[in-house]
């Protein structure tokens, strides 16, 4: 039986993929978390390469999905190095196992920040040209994936959206508040949380390299958004109100908006994503 070891297992996207696969009797599931309590999960400091390749050693997976590192820009923007400790140095990890386990598939979760979000609707065949730290330290993991693994594929998603997500929650809580958001006019394409899924299971299936796009079809703005989830409350009475993103200090770039993959084309829209998760409130 193939064997998926999820790195970051504990967080949003792992903990999700490693529920999903756990409930896959065609598959042996194993996760790690870097702290918490669940036991399911072993507990492994990525950033410290020795014991993060001998855990990997130990392991033998098939396949290894990446759904970890750090994105919070609060931080990253502030100290480059520390991007690259959590983002691009256990990815060497990685790949270097990779030399002597040729058959070992990595699936690297990326990003939209990848690119600097001046023109949007971006293909796979964009150029990459990151403006964050962020963006910087994913694109130095990808180039030595590329470059170096064997055996992978790269995908990139736009904010990933579903039950726990913070960006839903924190719009939810509002919303029923009855409160006045102002929510910013910059785009992305938000991305369904079952649909990295299903590219993850994809991929695993045809174990062919490449970079990959997935998102919820849908290029909206922020405030586009908050309207899309406002509909569902209808006895709400908050307002939303669209700014600015210019001379926002989150790093919230103009346009990350996605192009998917074609492997992906019929994967549900984020808009009736959202009326399924919703319909209950």
């Amino acid at each position: 039986m193939n064997k998926v070891l999820i790195i970051g297992a504990s967080g949003f996207l792992g903990s999700y993929c490693f529920n999903k696969f756990s409930e896959d009797n065609q598959l042996e599931v194993e996760g790690t978390r870097n702290s918490g309590l669940n036991k399911n999960l072993s507990k492994i400091d990525y950033t410290d390469s020795f014991a993060f390749s001998d855990f990997i050693n130990k392991s033998r997976p098939n396949y290894i999905v990446w759904c970890a590192g750090l994105k919070k820009l609060s931080l990253t923007e502030k100290d480059l190095e520390l991007a690259r400790k959590q983002n691009f140095y256990p990815i060497k990890t990685i790949v270097n196992y990779q030399k002597d386990h040729k058959d070992v598939f990595l699936i690297f979760i990326s990003t939209d920040y990848v690119f600097n979000g001046l023109k949007g609707n971006y293909k796979t065949l964009d150029t990459v040209n990151p403006s964050t730290n962020y963006g910087k330290s994913k694109v130095l993991a990808e180039n030595y994936i590329i470059e170096k693994s064997p055996k992978y594929s790269i995908l990139r998603a736009g904010a990933i959206i579903g039950p726990g997500s913070v960006f839903l929650n924190w719009l939810v809580d509002k919303i029923k508040s009855n409160e006045t958001i102002e929510l910013y006019d910059n785009f992305f394409t938000p991305t369904p949380i079952k649909n990295i899924f299903k590219a993850i299971k994809i991929i695993i299936n045809f174990s062919k390299n490449g970079i990959y796009h997935v998102s919820g079809k849908q290029k909206l703005s922020r405030y586009e958004f908050g309207i899309l989830v406002k509909k569902h409350f209808k006895s709400s009475s908050s307002e939303l109100i669209e700014v600015k993103s210019s001379n926002n200090d989150l790093n919230l770039l103009k346009d990350l908006s996605l192009i998917n993959s074609k492997e992906f084309e019929k994967f549900e829209s984020i808009e009736k994503y959202i009326s399924k998760a919703l319909k209950h409130d």
